[in-house]
């Protein structure tokens, strides 16, 4: 789950247990050191949605913020951040991974659909989407079909 807190928190099934996996902090001297260091921007800012990776085995997620931001998070041996980028102006609601498992759709306040190249995501700082859909209305979600050949909004 992800919070207005800042947290992201996982069930761990085998425990029977809720995990703080993590947590974002403001750049006070008191956080220096820990993973989400430096990424919360204050009182606007949280964690909005969060979905796991499959392509390390759900070692990893994506979580968005109500900045426009999308995290990667890696969490196989120590924990990192593979990626911090800010993808909209406005708050992302949603992460889908398409099944091929190169591309991510975002939706979100903004009004807008966008499918994005994981690869690109990955290496570059200044990226672009493959392809956007626009809306008069704030765009709750966007998921993948199972089979990747369609992508179903909801507003």
């Amino acid at each position: 789950s992800s919070s207005y807190d800042g947290t992201v928190k996982m069930f761990d099934i085998n425990r029977q247990s809720v995990v703080e996996t993590f947590a974002t902090y403001d750049d006070s001297e008191e956080f220096k050191g820990e993973l989400g260091y430096g990424i919360d921007e204050g009182r606007k800012f949280w964690t909005q949605y969060m979905c796991l990776d499959p392509r390390n085995d759900d070692n990893s997620m994506f979580i968005s913020t109500s900045m426009g931001g999308l995290i990667h998070l890696d969490l196989r041996g120590k924990s990192k951040i593979t990626f911090d980028l800010t993808l909209s102006k406005k708050k992302i609601n949603s992460i889908s991974v398409h099944p091929n498992e190169n591309a991510v759709a975002t939706a979100g306040l903004d009004g807008e659909v966008n499918i994005w190249d994981l690869r690109k995501l990955e290496t570059s700082r200044k990226v672009s989407p493959l392809a956007t859909q626009r809306s008069s209305k704030s765009i709750n979600s966007a998921f993948f079909s199972p089979s990747g050949k369609h992508l179903l909004t909801t507003t």
